[in-house]
Parts: C-alpha cells; structure tokens; sequence
C-alpha cells in the first residue's frame, strides 16, 4: 500500500480521511475555563464533533492554523496531524492512488 493511503501510517484506519473545515464553539463553565466543541468536516462530507477542555483546544488551533495535513479516524476518534516537518502526505493523499 502506498504511503498515502489511508491506513498507511501509524495511528491510522482504513477510514481516516482529510480534515477539510473546523469549526468551535465555547460554552462557559461555572467555575474554570468551560468546554469547547470543535466541528470536524472531512472530505467526504461527514460531520463529528469532538470536546476539548480550554487546554487542549489551544493546542488544536495550534495545529489548525499551522502548514499541516489535518486527518481524522473516526474507528479511534483521533485527529492525526501530518506533516509536522517535512510534506510527507499531500493535500490529495486520498485521491492519489
């Protein structure tokens, strides 16, 4: 299987797809920072939500606003995020082939 394929690299299932809108929402807490709700829109159209506490959201949009490829797994619910250094995944990893 090729390198970009899903499920190619660590972490990854057969139905991780690009992450290709994020959007948030905060409800303040009655004591603390409150929770946020991030909107995941990946490349076949599907829609998950996913919570975060003030700390991790932080980090999140971190990464969003960063040059990277943003993945989402949905059979372990975790945001993979490529391309950290390098451009090992391109923007179209799932329709090369």
């Amino acid at each position: 299987m090729p390198a970009h394929q899903p499920g190619a690299m660590t972490g990854a299932s057969t139905s991780t797809r690009r992450i290709t809108h994020v959007n948030a929402n905060w409800t303040p807490g009655e004591e603390g920072d409150g929770r946020f709700t991030f909107l995941l829109v990946t490349e076949d159209g599907e829609r998950r939500t996913v919570d975060a506490s003030a700390a991790d959201a932080t980090a999140l949009t971190a990464m969003i606003r960063a040059d990277v490829v943003l993945l989402w797994d949905p059979e372990g619910r975790t945001v993979i995020i490529g391309n950290l250094l390098g451009c090992w995944i391109p923007l179209d990893w799932t329709a090369a082939g």
